[in-house]
């Protein structure tokens, strides 16, 4: 599957995000039942085939819903449990797994990645030591060369590894390898560039250091503890396939469920009520229940800006990105968008996520749905 439109994604995701889901022009709801219909109607009229909201506040779930279908030909209804592919919201998940492990004290934010590596990477065009701290805040100097990435996208799971793929792509003589365009000509932390291939190399050090696969690992130290039943990174995982949120594309009518050696970087499919139950564990200092994901020092770390000399757009904090005053993540590819967002001062967060690429035409409801729900204080005076 040749993936040509994934630039015209990251631009809308970009449009999208940089509006900052200001408040919304459309009238505020004054009941659940008048914000229930504003989102089908916006759902409507952005012809999403399936999408899903939840609604977290005060660090629970206090609306959760499926509009639509998951699948155009069984006409199976979308619900609050079925489970759409998150793409890049995946990283927040990765970035979490990888802070537990430095609360274990098995990795070092600030420590020269090639000292956990088993091979040297080095950076052609511009000298500098690489840490987790950089490919955490895409400041690595490591970027993406689409046409690369786009060509290890395939139906099904995909049968090259995570890191036989990595090493391909940065090893000198590699078949994946290209001086020029798999590295930048800026030093660690001159400069943020959003780079999926950082976030990936960031969940390999995490196997390497834990001697556990990265799946195994956020299996059975994140998605067990807060009850998420409907999260897997591999479509071998789901007990019913049919299950999943089918992505459609107009640009790619053969488009089917599909995966990617670099999986930690967007290839989550997952649930609205399940990534609820994540918001709202971010939202509560890392805990949920009796279960604790991340000791609150640790959370407040990743959510304080880095690296303020580096040139960028926006603030970024460690996985996580702030969008005037909104802390949060955008995802979207092939058939699938999806963000997560919360604002800390109403203390309110919510989760959507469609089958569908987000476009400039259908771009409108998305934000109308964020912004009502996260900029409107009377919306938020309803839960």
């Amino acid at each position: 599957m040749k993936i040509t439109r994934t630039q015209q994604i990251l631009i809308a995701l970009s449009s999208l995000v940089a509006s900052a889901f200001g408040l919304s022009g459309v009238a505020a709801p004054r009941s659940v039942a008048e914000l229930d219909a504003l989102i089908a109607r916006e759902v409507s009229n952005s012809r999403y085939p399936g999408f899903a909201v939840a609604i977290v506040k005060d660090g629970r779930t206090v609306f959760s819903k499926g509009y639509g279908v998951g699948n155009l030909t069984t006409k199976a209804p979308v619900t609050a449990d079925t489970p759409f592919m998150i793409a890049s919201v995946s990283k927040v998940v990765t970035g979490t797994a990888l802070m537990q492990l430095v609360e274990m004290g098995k990795i070092n934010l600030d420590t020269d990645i090639n000292a956990y590596l088993p091979f040297k990477i080095l950076n052609p065009r511009a000298a500098g030591t690489i840490t987790l701290r950089h490919l955490a805040t895409h400041t690595s100097g490591l970027v993406d060369f689409t046409p690369t990435l786009a060509a290890s996208y395939g139906a099904g799971d995909s049968t090259v590894s995570l890191g036989d793929f990595l090493k391909s792509y940065f090893l000198p003589g590699g078949s994946r390898y290209d001086a020029t365009n798999n590295f930048a000509a800026t030093k660690p932390g001159q400069k943020f560039e959003y780079t999926n291939i950082g976030i990936a190399l960031s969940a390999y050090l995490l196997e390497l250091r834990s001697g556990v696969s990265f799946d195994a690992f956020t299996d059975e130290r994140i998605f067990k503890p807060l009850g998420m039943s409907n999260t897997h990174w591999f479509l071998r995982d789901f007990k019913d396939i049919g299950s999943i949120a089918f992505p459609y594309d107009p640009e790619f009518p053969e488009l089917t469920h599909y995966g990617y050696p670099t999986y930690p970087d967007g290839q989550l499919r997952s649930s609205a009520n399940d990534m609820a139950r994540f918001l709202a564990a971010m939202m509560s200092c890392g805990r949920l229940g009796g279960a604790t994901i991340l000791e609150p020092k640790t959370l407040q770390a990743m959510l304080e800006p880095q690296f303020k000399d580096a040139e960028k757009d926006d603030d970024q904090g460690l996985f996580w990105a702030f969008k005037k005053g909104l802390i949060g993540h955008a995802g979207g590819d092939p058939g699938a968008l999806c963000y997560l967002y919360w604002n800390p001062v109403t203390r309110i967060g919510a989760v959507v996520m469609g089958n569908t690429a987000l476009t400039a035409k259908n771009s409108s409801g998305v934000v109308n749905i964020l912004k009502t729900v996260l900029r409107d204080p009377d919306t938020a005076k309803l839960f």
